[in-house]
């Protein structure tokens, strides 16, 4: 069988986030025997920033490579004519990702077309017969307020009638792509029961049409507290714009945050728990890991920006930006919990990673995440109880508690790995029908 995977996604910026994590997971653990009994083609973008073959272990794989164009914007009319450019380039650009046609023109004949990133585009009927697309939720659509405004919120919040039109149509336009989509692709596997739901709810998608395949966690042992990780370095605001300062982490109990600043993730919930045990006498640090998390800036989250502001205890409230896989497993190994405030999630794989390296987790307990964390985790609601079990785990002097969650977080995590997600997977993208 021949089979056309996009790996576009590892590309750009998605290659350090859930979709591309996934993707390099799903491939990297391909079972000799779908290594042996395919051919594969890698689609590539011609002015990709990364070079997404070094992530993968392509070793006894079948592949060439095939490229894709870049869509490439007409350049602005002047103001007077400013206003055709922008629909000539709507148009265009719905050719080129919505339909489809243009972004893959010349697609070379495929058994199957694989996607791994339901904002990459899909191919036609017409030009692979058969595609399986994996989809991951529909947060920016659910959680209206926090993402895509509808006219109605973006009039009650003081926006004209011009920019509410623009921002609801940026809404009709997430969900009619996803419509398109959906309907394109032969089969569907949704990577929780919830998202499942979500897309037969919201879009009217057949259940029938779509598989729900749970993701993984590597199968790794903790990394302990023995091991020593790169330097860690935090920027610092100076006269010359901010320059990173090393810091140390771990001289003292430490609450750990790895993840981006959505608002879905209710970071400020976290911080107003922090300020709380402080002010209780606790001395311990709060840090915050992940690609926007390099200083108070560049935080993509104006509210969690004036709580980091506006601590009292903001030299031990550490931003290290971006981490490598080494330094992450030891922020994990050594935390005294990692704290996951969300309110929605398609999947929660950050909870599993954790577990994986013995360490104590505490969430909100909502949508895909009580099938992930099951009962090996401490729930909490609002800042009130994050306090509340920080501080169970601070005064258990005999760490009773630690241990069990230890314990408990290994048998939750052991139930998920990425071997078995990639058979899965690869099961329903080389079936017949």
């Amino acid at each position: 069988m021949r089979i056309g995977i996009d790996l576009t996604p590892l590309q750009g910026g998605s290659r350090m986030r859930g979709i591309g994590y996934t993707l390099i997971n799903v491939i990297n653990n391909l079972d000799d025997t779908y290594k042996k009994n395919n051919e594969f083609v890698f689609f590539l973008e011609e002015t990709g920033k990364y070079d997404p073959l070094e992530l993968l272990k392509l070793e006894g794989v079948n592949y060439q490579t095939f490229t894709v164009p870049t869509f490439k914007r007409i350049p602005d009319a002047p103001s007077k004519l400013r206003i055709l450019t922008k629909v000539i380039n709507n148009i265009r650009g719905a050719q080129y990702k919505w339909i489809g046609s243009q972004r893959f023109k010349g697609i070379p004949k495929l058994d199957v077309f694989f996607q791994g990133d339901p904002g990459a585009g899909m191919p036609t009927r017409r030009q692979v017969k058969r595609s399986v697309l994996i989809i991951y939720d529909l947060i920016p659509y659910v959680m209206e307020s926090e993402y895509l405004w509808s006219y109605s919120t973006c009039r009650q919040r003081g926006l004209s009638r011009k920019a509410s039109f623009k921002r609801a149509f940026k809404r009709w336009a997430f969900k009619t792509q996803a419509n398109i989509y959906c309907k394109r692709a032969s089969r569907l596997i949704a990577i929780s029961k919830w998202t499942k739901d979500d897309y037969h709810h919201i879009l009217g998608t057949d259940t029938k049409k779509i598989d729900v395949v749970l993701l993984g966690v590597n199968d790794v042992e903790s990394k302990g507290k023995d091991t020593t990780p790169g330097p860690f370095t935090q920027e610092v605001k100076t006269d010359w714009g901010y320059l990173p300062k090393p810091v140390k982490v771990g001289d003292k109990p430490f609450l750990l945050f790895v993840g981006g600043a959505d608002p879905r993730r209710r970071l400020v919930d976290l911080i107003a728990a922090y300020n709380t045990l402080r002010s209780k006498g606790y001395d311990l640090q709060l840090v915050f890991a992940g690609d926007s998390m390099q200083n108070i800036d560049t935080v993509a989250n104006h509210e969690v920006q004036q709580y980091l502001k506006h601590s009292g205890y903001l030299d031990d409230i550490l931003l290290l930006g971006f981490i490598t896989d080494e330094q992450r497993d030891w922020l994990f190994a050594n935390a005294l919990a990692y704290v996951f405030p969300t309110v929605y999630e398609g999947f929660g794989l950050p909870i599993l990673e954790a577990m994986k390296q013995s360490c104590p987790v505490i969430t909100y307990m909502n949508t895909s995440i009580t099938d992930v964390a099951g009962d090996a985790v401490l729930k909490a609601k609002n800042s009130d109880d994050i306090f509340s079990q920080v501080k169970l785990l601070l005064d258990d002097t005999h760490h009773k508690e630690r241990n069990r969650l230890i314990k408990a977080g290994h048998e939750q995590a052991n139930k998920f790995n990425w071997k078995r997600t990639s058979d899965q997977m690869f099961k329903i993208i080389t079936q017949d029908n």
